[in-house]
């Protein structure tokens, strides 16, 4: 049909230009003129795509080979005819120079009119039609779609819009937001523009939006947290388009829309680093890390593995979170994966000799820990067999068989610890700094951080599961504030920390803004759809064992840069290492015998900074 209408479109468009500068009756050899010159255009409109593309579709930018086609075509058809010696309709008019010029006027006016007022017309008023019927279609036949905002008047607003109209899919827009005053009161493909983002609650409520999409994937870290309260009080199903380099195709948006999670309600921003130097750390090296099936520890496994190393060595005593990581590697790299899973506890000296001798790892990342803060305060002693002297097994034996760089994973309990887990992490920091110290080869550092959303000892999983089944929250109190990254994030940070050691470094990581627990709780219920104190409560239930208010990162103010912005360097202590081992050889003695209180009472020995909270453990 496109191709008839063309046809017709360039036999018209050859009379009319006639007619307007030649001024002459149209005799048969014009016709046969312009069959000759149709079918050159024809097939250059058929070499350039006009008739292999679903024109109900098609974006702006396919109208311009059309007319380039037609203005292109009608040249060489002028440039044909003189070239040879021109056809006998237009003899008569191209006898001088002025007859010539006429001709080629000809060809100017019959690209422009039709180019333009037809084939790229015909082609416009197809898809309106197209779309009008569509409409009326969409209005009959969805009457389930979802009246949905868009906050963000920018290009992925345009896109969303586009792919929404042209598509069944479940939304149909009554409105968008946005910040620019510049775009509020205008429309954009006939949806109305209103604003600021502010009144995002007042607009949903005049237009009945019952889903808000966030539409601005290159927003920063503090816009997109505040866009995101905003519409997250609405009570409204909130959805997001992912972050503009995770977008994988600018036409699929709504497939690659989520929903609002913890990590946009924090707002971090994302960590952009050089992998250069991870990769010189890792690659076509032994690998060791312990707790491997653990959050942090899985996520090393699974970061490591992208910097090709020879041999990944994973070690946990839980044999479900080290079947767990071994199989997720097998389905990304193959089971010829070079990696290898032991059982063990970094507790048994001996097995963990055994491995060290039969793989020599050149790295070692220490990430076995019990980390519970409640449960090591009932259990001190259990503390201090696995963190303390799982963390010396493992800095003995790395120096005993050559291992050239060994990182502790350490917390941010660590400072001015209030609980045996905080203690104890901070002996194992005093534990690495002595050994660099002794050592002649090995090199050790610390990593220490804070809470990351989604491991095993988060609270934002717990929340979660308990918002599903509609109970209360429990928050140990109003005011308690906690610092949080993801994950991937920390587990990047620590090889990169890695990557620049030298050797004896406490390495902190910049965690940001530390968050109010009783906030997180509030807006993760929100999420959910439900309304705080009213459809699921918020229950203070105290402080538990060994827990403050808030967590600190430094030991002091003695805080020292380096060239990644996120990672600082605390200047360290002067270690007595005689009266270090003296103080581990007496805890490991009354750890052994399970002594309770004597297992607490020589951690405050060696931790001078140690000052237990005075809450009675259970």
């Amino acid at each position: 049909m496109l191709f008839l209408a063309d046809l017709i479109c360039v036999g018209l468009g050859f009379a009319f230009s006639w007619a307007l500068i030649i001024g002459e009756r149209l005799t048969t050899e014009f016709v046969v003129f312009t069959a000759e010159n149709a079918a050159v255009i024809m097939m250059l409109l058929a070499f350039t795509g006009a008739y292999s593309r679903i024109w109900r579709y098609a974006q702006m930018k396919y109208y311009f080979p059309i007319v380039f086609s037609v203005a292109l075509s009608a040249a060489a058809c002028f440039s044909v005819n003189k070239l040879s010696g021109f056809p006998n309709a237009t003899q008569h008019i191209v006898s001088n120079t002025e007859g010539q010029e006429r001709l080629m006027y000809v060809f100017i006016i019959f690209a422009v009119i039709t180019s333009t007022a037809c084939i790229v017309g015909i082609r416009m008023v197809y898809r309106t039609l197209y779309e009008f019927k569509k409409g009326i279609h969409t209005h009959h036949e969805k009457t389930e779609t979802r009246r949905t905002l868009i906050v963000g008047a920018g290009q992925a607003c345009w896109l969303l819009l586009s792919e929404i109209q042209n598509t069944e899919c479940e939304y149909t827009v009554v409105g968008v937001l946005d910040d620019d005053a510049d775009k509020v009161g205008r429309n954009i493909q006939g949806v109305n523009v209103y604003g600021p983002i502010e009144k995002v609650a007042r607009v949903a409520e005049s237009t009945g939006a019952q889903v808000i999409i966030i539409a601005i994937p290159s927003a920063d870290r503090d816009t997109k947290k505040r866009i995101v309260r905003l519409c997250n009080e609405t009570g409204l199903e909130v959805k997001i388009i992912p972050e503009i380099y995770n977008i994988v195709d600018n036409n699929k948006l709504i497939s690659q829309m989520r929903k609002i999670n913890a990590e946009d309600l924090l707002g971090r921003e994302p960590v952009s680093l050089d992998v250069k130097e991870s990769a010189e750390l890792i690659g076509h090296k032994t690998v060791m890390v312990t707790g491997g099936g653990g959050s942090i520890g899985s996520e090393l496994c699974r970061q490591i593995m992208a910097y090709d190393p020879e041999r990944l060595l994973i070690v946990d005593i839980s044999e479900n979170n080290a079947y767990d990581i071994q199989q997720e590697i097998y389905t990304n790299y193959g089971t010829e994966a070079p990696i290898t899973v032991h059982i063990s506890s970094v507790r048994d000296f001996n097995k963990m000799e055994v491995l060290f001798d039969r793989y020599r790892p050149a790295l070692v990342f220490h990430a076995a820990a019990h980390k519970h803060v409640p449960l090591m305060e009932n259990d001190p002693e259990e503390a201090l067999k696995n963190n303390i002297a799982g963390t010396y097994n493992v800095a003995y034996l790395a120096d005993k068989y050559g291992v050239d760089r060994f990182l502790l994973i350490s917390s941010d309990k660590a400072v001015n610890p209030t609980n045996v887990m905080g203690a104890t992490k901070r002996f194992c920091e005093m534990l690495i700094q002595h050994f660099n110290r002794t050592s002649a080869h090995t090199e050790y550092c610390a990593v220490r951080f804070g809470n990351v959303l989604g491991s095993n000892g988060s609270v934002i999983p717990l929340f979660n599961k308990l918002i599903e089944q509609k109970k209360d929250l429990p928050v140990t109190h109003p005011e308690i504030t906690r610092f949080f990254m993801t994950i991937p994030e920390a587990v990047s940070l620590v090889l990169r920390a890695g990557a620049m050691a030298k050797g004896g470094e406490i390495f902190v990581l910049d965690m940001g803004t530390p968050v109010k627990i009783d906030d997180l709780a509030r807006n993760l219920i929100r999420l959910h759809g439900y309304v705080p104190d009213k459809d699921i409560k918020i229950k203070y239930v105290g402080l538990r064992p060994g827990e403050k208010l808030y967590e600190e990162l430094l030991m002091g103010d003695n805080l020292e840069s380096t060239k990644h912005g996120k990672i600082f360097i605390e200047e360290s202590g002067n270690i007595d290492s005689e009266k270090l081992m003296k103080c581990y050889d007496k805890m490991c003695m009354y750890a052994g015998n399970n002594d309770r209180d004597g297992a607490v009472t020589a951690l405050a020995e060696a931790v001078p900074t140690f000052k237990r909270a005075q809450v009675q453990a259970k």
